[in-house]
């Protein structure tokens, strides 16, 4: 019985490498990369800096997926809401998919900073 399941889990390793394989990985914080993405591909360029500028500017990550799925087509949103860098200027971490190209990095929070109120 451990010699099959190792077996099975042997034999679909390979399947589980080339699938996420197939995607290409951009850093969001290089610059030279989306220099490259604006030249070969100005529509996805578009829409990769519509998405960095709603995230930027979004406080909420709860419905950013929904959005950004129905605006600009973008999958496998991942943005923690609750996870930003303590960094001056604040950052927030986001990844997602958009057509076969995967994106990742920090994004700079550009929207107000909170406000302290006296307890009532």
């Amino acid at each position: 019985m451990k010699r099959m399941l190792i077996g099975m889990i042997a034999l679909s390793f390979p399947y589980a490498v080339q699938a996420h394989a197939t995607y290409r990985h951009v850093d969001i914080g290089d610059s030279r990369a989306l220099d490259a993405i604006q030249a070969a591909n100005p529509a996805q360029y578009e829409k990769v800096i519509g998405i960095l500028q709603k995230v930027a500017t979004s406080v909420s990550c709860e419905t950013l997926p929904q959005m950004l799925k129905v605006q600009y087509g973008a999958e496998q949103l991942e943005c923690a809401g609750y996870l930003i860098r303590t960094s001056y200027p604040a950052k927030r971490h986001l990844s997602f998919k958009l057509d076969d190209v995967y994106f990742a990095g920090n994004v700079v929070l550009t929207s107000p900073p909170g406000t302290l109120q006296p307890a009532r």
